[in-house]
Order: structure tokens, then C-alpha cells, then sequence
């Protein structure tokens, strides 16, 4: 409220709808232009809310082709959901090679992953987890089904790890959460499963089959990304509709000086 007397606007991007919804609301007098992450929370915002989806950082961006120690990697949060569906895939595809990375936390429930804690309870880095991507023939995409903040819901549009794995090399399989994900990532660079069978089927497809393209289609979803979906094209997006506002006295003055 103090710095708002000193600049032409103030803007808010919020990362993490909608799961705080309701604490971005709460300060949205604020902000003269908001902007979400998430594209079923834009409309609460009123005139003021835009969408405006995540991105990868320009330097991971950089050809990812490197050799692959693994088949299948994931890193995340132990939300019950995920650790189910992991480990129904340790049991029915036990001949393949996994990277599982998963972290506990009070909030919530605290289902066992089928092997030894000391195998996959970890924290990685931001520069392990776009190594492990690399080295990976698939990274896993799997949504969290409930939150313990203060709004229960799905986020309708893609987080920052699939854009980062996407600028990697390594290709995805996400669960198919809603539409607004294959207008980002389409169909054509990202295997989306609607349930498990159909999550066993791209798994298999890309590590039974010699002549699958999955590697070509990374290299085009890197390029796209490259071009389309830096946080630098983002913030290109914010200064345009910041500059769109019309400008109080007050601020003409900031303007003018």
C-alpha cells in the first residue's frame, strides 16, 4: 500500500492457484492488474484477473540430448493419489527403470511407496530434478487431487515443472487434467492418460517400441518453448497490459518526473 504512492501501477502474478485463491483475494485492492497462473481462477479477479500460464527459464531452453539412465522419472509431493498410482506401476511394470524422488510433509497422509524409504524419500534440487529430466526417457506429469491450504481444488492449467521438463529433452506423460493443458503442451509433444490403463499404454509405447518418435517430439516442444514460453515472453505480456492503464494525476506526475 506504501509503494503504491511511488510507481504508475502494481501488479500481482499469482503461482499458485488456485490453491490460495482466497489469500490472493484478500490483497487484491492492492494490485492494479493481477495475474494468475491458473485460467479457472481469472475470473474471480473481475476486470483486473488475467490469465497468464508459467514458463521455463531461456537457460534450460539449450538442447537437451544426453544419454538415458532411466525410464521413468518422478519428483513431488507424496500426495496419496500419486503414491497409489506409483506404486501400481512398480508392480506391474517392475522391468523398467525408475528415478522417484517424493517428499512428506504434516499435511498429508503418509502413504509408503513399495521400497526402502531411503530409495526415493528426498529433496532434489532444481538442478538435480532438470538432470534427472534429462537423463530420463519419460518424466512423469501426476496432479495433486486435493490441497491442505485454503482452497480445495484441481489447478486447470499446467505448473512450472512441465514447462521446465518440456525445455529439458525429456518427454511426458501427464495425467489429463483438463483442456487447457493440450492448448499449451498439444497432443502431439505431451501423452495425456485419462486413466491407468491409458497410462500403461504411452509408458509402453515409448519404451517397447524401437521406432518411436517420442525423442524427435521433445526436440520440437523444446523449440516451441524456446520461442513462445520464457518467462521473458511473460513478462513482455505484463509491461503490455500495464501500459494500457490509464494513469491518474498522481501517477502523471510520477510520469512527468
Amino acid at each position: 500500500s506504501r509503494a503504491r504512492r511511488h510507481v504508475v501501477a502494481t501488479v500481482l502474478w499469482a503461482f499458485d492457484d488456485p490453491y490460495n485463491l482466497n489469500s490472493h483475494l484478500a490483497a487484491e485492492t492492492h494490485f492494479d492488474l493481477i495475474f494468475t497462473n491458473d485460467k479457472g481462477s481469472a475470473a474471480a479477479y473481475g476486470e483486473k484477473g488475467f490469465f497468464l500460464p508459467l514458463a521455463a527459464s531461456a537457460t534450460s531452453t539449450v538442447d537437451g540430448r544426453q544419454e538415458k539412465d532411466y525410464d521413468i522419472f518422478f519428483c513431488g509431493t507424496a500426495w496419496p493419489n500419486r503414491v497409489v498410482l506409483l506404486n501400481r506401476l512398480l508392480t506391474d511394470r517392475p522391468e523398467y527403470r525408475y528415478k522417484l524422488a517424493l517428499t512428506y510433509n504434516s499435511h498429508v497422509p503418509a502413504v509408503p511407496l513399495d521400497r526402502s524409504r531411503s530409495s526415493y524419500v528426498k529433496t532434489l534440487s532444481y538442478d538435480d530434478y532438470m538432470s534427472y529430466a534429462r537423463r530420463s526417457e519419460i518424466t512423469l506429469a501426476l496432479h495433486r487431487n486435493f490441497s491442505g491450504t485454503d482452497k480445495l481444488a484441481i489447478s486447470s492449467s499446467p505448473g512450472p515443472r512441465m514447462f521446465e521438463v518440456a525445455a529439458s529433452g525429456s518427454f511426458q506423460v501427464s495425467e489429463d487434467v483438463s483442456e487447457d493443458f493440450k492448448r499449451i503442451f498439444n497432443e502431439d509433444t505431451v501423452d495425456y492418460f485419462a486413466d491407468y490403463d491409458a497410462l500403461l499404454d504411452s509408458i509402453d509405447g515409448v519404451l517397447k517400441n524401437p521406432a518411436s518418435h517420442h525423442r524427435e517430439k521433445t526436440r520440437v516442444l523444446r523449440r516451441e518453448v524456446a520461442a513462445r514460453h520464457t518467462y521473458a515472453h511473460r513478462l513482455g505480456a505484463i509491461l503490455i497490459e500495464a501500459q494500457r492503464l490509464p494513469l491518474s494525476p498522481s501517477h502523471q506526475q510520477i510520469v512527468a518526473r
